[in-house]
């Protein structure tokens, strides 16, 4: 089975690409296509999620959403997942017929107050627009993109 190759990219640099010979620019290692064309030379390219913007956010940055009331029919989970290095790993979902009520905030905000109260470094991986605007709107800071390629 084909497996998923994920690589966090920072600001900090950028490395090669997988051919070991040219290099890829940090815009065409988080570019599908580009990406994809320089992968392929060494194993097929089966599928491309991505990119998607990495925002962090430590204590001080931290801006809580603003108390609201979130229903049990709202379908709106958060919660993390502690990756190496103290990061705890954001994930929010919400059903698309209860969006743009400002749950996803909530919810989120609860989530992050609890993975920054365990003293851990909190991640939000974003691609649609609304997603990077709620994770702004608490206080995250983008600082990378990722691109993750099944070969």
């Amino acid at each position: 089975m084909p497996a998923w190759t994920t690589s966090p990219l920072g600001r900090a640099g950028c490395p090669g690409d997988a051919r070991g010979g040219g290099k890829l620019s940090c815009a065409e290692l988080v570019d599908p296509a580009r990406l994809s064309e320089a992968l392929s030379r060494t194993a097929p390219v089966l599928d491309v999620l991505g990119p998607a913007a990495l925002f962090y956010l430590e204590r001080d940055g931290f801006v809580p959403a603003s108390p609201g009331r979130v229903e049990k029919d709202d379908s709106a989970p958060a919660g993390y997942l502690v990756w190496p290095r103290a990061v705890a790993h954001l994930c929010v979902l919400v059903a698309p017929h209860r969006r743009r009520r400002g749950l996803a905030g909530i919810v989120a905000s609860a989530a992050v107050s609890h993975a920054l109260g365990a003293g851990l470094l909190s991640q939000w991986r974003a691609r649609p627009y609304a997603s990077r605007r709620v994770a702004v709107g608490l206080g995250f800071r983008e600082l990378g993109a990722q691109l993750s390629v099944r070969m």
